[in-house]
């Protein structure tokens, strides 16, 4: 599965693009499950996060995104690292991770190489989130 934009996700940047509503604050979450029905829906219940071991999700600062255009215009975010303390819940691999807003609804979802804790004690995510269109203008 390459990086994702759910539908969801789509309807959360763009009222904020447009000022419909005040942008959401983000975080960073880790999976170990994903649905194949990713794409549809508020899709929350379609991704499972990681719990145990130390894992607590991140927040995300606005003003540290960095922006830069093109086909896709790109938009990343400063690397930011998840400390584990032991294995995961269920000993599970963390399989990517995903941005959520303030309400849960997913905003992109992007794998990862599976990584298991403790076989690594801590995990660097940079995450990013693309948007493009079939025509560069």
């Amino acid at each position: 599965m390459p990086m994702t934009v759910p539908n969801a996700g789509e309807v959360v940047m763009l009222d904020a693009a447009i000022g419909k509503v005040a942008a959401s604050a983000l975080t960073l979450r880790l999976y170990t499950a994903v649905s194949p029905a990713i794409g549809s829906g508020t899709v929350a219940t379609h991704v499972t996060e990681a719990t145990g071991g130390g894992y607590a999700p991140k927040p995300l600062t606005a003003a540290s995104w960095i922006t830069t255009s093109g086909t896709p215009t790109v938009s990343v975010h400063p690397t930011l690292s998840f400390a584990f303390t032991g294995p995961l819940t269920g000993n599970a691999s963390v399989l990517g991770y995903y941005v959520t807003a303030a309400d849960g609804t997913v905003v992109v979802i992007e794998p990862i190489v599976p990584t298991t804790p403790p076989e690594v004690d801590s995990l660097d995510v940079t995450p990013k989130i693309e948007l493009g269109s079939g025509v560069n203008d």
